[in-house]
């Protein structure tokens, strides 16, 4: 029977090909068209969700009124983190970022790169987030300014095969020391960054900050 069906079938397509030609090259665009679509759909809910803590991370946002206004600001005051851990039981932690702008020289003995993806962050940064530390002390890493955090590619571009905790990079900020490396942050992240420092001390008075609850 179902023999039948198909033998049927491959007739009417071969009495009509111009028609059977348009309906199936239609059907083959919408499918694609489709499966596209809901890929696009997949990856954009996919974001910021491989943290482990992603249910209980949340980022505070700045509402501010101005007296013919009001405008929504995906920044905090330096101070509000701090504030809030202390008034708000409710709350774990707080860790606050900072993605710096335009781009900076950076060089290791006969290689110069022009770099723009900096970024600051509090101590307590990759407890909060699920980006492995893959070298480095846990406990002494985004003390100090003049350190650094590189991602395990900006690591390998920089120095190869060699070890690069300890190693110092020059800048026209100073001279900046590696004292950790980082996995690269995956695409579907809201930040991202190749260089990571600490933001305390640096006299920045707003940020993006973020608290688990």
């Amino acid at each position: 029977m179902l023999k039948n069906y198909f033998l049927i079938a491959l007739r009417n397509l071969l009495r009509n090909k111009l028609f059977s030609a348009v309906n199936i090259l239609g059907l083959a665009i919408g499918l694609a068209c489709c499966f596209i679509i809901l890929l696009h759909i997949r990856y954009e809910f996919s974001y910021d969700r491989f943290h482990e803590k992603a249910d209980q991370i949340y980022r505070l946002v700045l509402h501010r009124y101005y007296p013919d206004t009001q405008v929504d600001y995906a920044l905090s005051p330096t101070s509000l983190g701090p504030t809030i851990l202390e008034e708000m039981p409710e709350v774990k932690t707080c860790t606050r970022l900072f993605k710096g702008n335009g781009e900076a020289a950076i060089t290791y003995e006969d290689k110069t790169f022009n770099e723009s993806n900096f970024m600051l962050a509090d101590s307590n940064f990759f407890d909060m987030f699920s980006i492995r530390l893959l070298k480095g002390d846990p406990e002494n890493i985004l003390r100090n300014p003049q350190e650094l955090i590189l991602t395990e590619s900006t690591a390998r571009k920089y120095f190869g095969d060699e070890e690069p905790i300890g190693k110092t990079l020059t800048s026209p900020f100073g001279e900046l020391q590696v004292n950790g490396v980082c996995e690269d942050v995956p695409y579907n992240s809201h930040f991202n960054f190749d260089f990571l420092s600490a933001l305390g001390g640096t006299g920045i008075v707003q940020q993006p900050s973020y608290v688990t609850l």
